[in-house]
């Protein structure tokens, strides 16, 4: 299952490395989700997007939130997690401020059929 603490330190490390490695963000996305089974990764959906609440780089956000995604193919389900409506609410006043944009927001509430709810 997703562990915030180490994935907060692993993000770091990742963000570091992109001048000698342009994909290690995108390693570190793919390896958390290396070997997760679908209830793990239903469970992680929701600590990796409270990683991205906590996000001050636009490209930190958007990778937890395609993280949350990516858990959420996984874990083969539509069905959202509760609180997943509040913290998307949380998300979306973020990214506005962040990015200047909705994007990955929308793109997580239309995967869990949660649009009209944010």
């Amino acid at each position: 299952m997703f562990k915030i603490d180490e994935s907060r330190i692993a993000l770091a490390k990742a963000l570091e490395d992109l001048s000698h490695n342009e994909w290690a963000v995108a390693d570190w996305r793919d390896n958390a989700v290396v070997n997760v089974d679908c209830e793990d990764a239903f469970k992680s959906i929701l600590p990796v997007l409270e990683l991205a609440l906590e996000q001050t780089d636009e490209y930190a956000f958007d990778s937890c939130c395609i993280l949350a995604l990516q858990f959420a193919g996984v874990a083969q389900t539509t069905e959202h997690p509760t609180g997943l409506i509040d913290m998307l609410k949380l998300l979306n006043a973020h990214e506005q401020r962040l990015t200047q944009s909705d994007r990955k927001v929308k793109e997580l509430a239309r995967w869990f059929r949660v649009l009209n709810a944010i």
